[in-house]
C-alpha cells in the first residue's frame, strides 16, 4: 500500500471512531405538589420521625433505556415499557429521586425488581419502580391523569410535556417509600409519603438520539476522503 493510501485510510478511520455510537433515550417523568400524608422515620427529609404532610415534594422517576425492556410497544392508544428482573431479555436500569424539605434522596438500580412507563393518548401517564434490596425495600411509583383534559398530544413515550393542573378536572398521586425491615417492622425504620400532583413534566427527546459529530471528527472525516481521491488520480 502506498504511503498517501495509508495515510488517507488511517484518517478516515479516526474520523469514523469519533463519530461513536448511537446512545439510549432515557424516559424520565416528574410530579410535583403537596404531601398529604407521610412519616419521616428514616430521618431523609429532616429531623427522624417528623410528619411530611403538607410539605412540598417532587418526585422523579427514570428509565434509562426503555427499550431495554422486554416488553414495549405502542398500539392506538398506548405507549408502554415495563419489565420485571425475571423476565428474558433484562429489563432497562431504572433510578428515582425524591426532593422534599429541600433534600434529596436517590437511587439507581441496574436491575430493579421492576420498572414501568405508560403514556395514553386520552391523557393518562404513570411510571413506577421497585427493588428489595435485601434489608431495605424502595418504591416510587406516580400517575397522572384527566377526565377531560386530553394533555398528551400524541402516542409514544418519547415526547416532552409539561402541564399545570386544573383542580377541578385532573387528578393523580405520588408514592414514595423507603422501608428498612432488617430489624423491625417499627415505623422508625419506614420513611414514606404520598403527595397531590399540581404539576408534571415528561422530559424526553423526541425519538432515540445519536451523538453528533465534533467539528474535529468532521475534519478528520473530509481529510481522508480527500486523501483517497488524490491517491487514485495518481495510481
Amino acid at each position: 500500500m502506498k504511503i498517501g493510501t495509508f495515510l488517507s485510510t488511517a484518517t478516515l478511520a479516526l474520523g469514523l471512531v469519533g463519530i461513536g455510537p448511537a446512545q439510549a433515550t432515557p424516559w424520565t417523568f416528574t410530579t410535583s405538589g403537596k404531601i398529604f400524608t407521610g412519616v419521616d422515620g428514616l430521618g431523609l427529609f429532616g429531623p427522624a420521625d417528623g410528619s411530611l404532610v403538607g410539605l412540598d415534594y417532587s418526585l422523579t422517576t427514570r428509565l434509562a433505556d426503555p427499550t431495554a425492556n422486554a416488553n414495549q410497544g405502542s398500539n392506538s392508544t398506548v405507549s408502554h415499557s415495563y419489565g420485571f428482573s425475571s423476565d428474558p431479555g433484562g429489563t432497562s436500569a431504572a433510578s428515582f429521586s425524591a426532593t422534599v424539605n429541600g433534600h434529596t434522596v436517590t437511587r439507581e438500580f441496574v436491575v430493579p425488581d421492576r420498572n414501568s412507563a405508560y403514556v395514553y393518548s386520552y391523557g393518562e401517564v404513570d411510571g413506577n419502580v421497585e427493588k428489595d434490596g435485601g434489608p431495605t425495600k424502595f418504591s416510587a411509583s406516580q400517575q397522572v391523569y384527566s377526565l377531560s383534559n386530553d394533555f398528551v398530544p400524541g402516542i409514544g413515550l418519547f415526547q416532552s410535556i409539561e402541564y399545570l393542573f386544573k383542580s377541578s378536572d385532573d387528578r393523580g398521586f405520588a408514592f414514595f417509600d423507603i422501608f428498612n425491615y432488617a430489624t423491625s417492622t417499627d415505623a422508625a425504620n419506614w420513611t414514606t409519603f404520598e403527595g397531590t400532583p399540581e404539576r408534571f413534566v415528561l422530559n424526553a427527546p423526541a425519538g432515540p438520539t445519536t451523538t453528533v459529530p465534533e467539528p474535529t471528527a468532521l475534519a478528520l472525516l473530509g481529510l481522508g476522503f480527500a486523501g483517497l481521491r488524490l491517491a487514485r488520480r495518481r495510481c
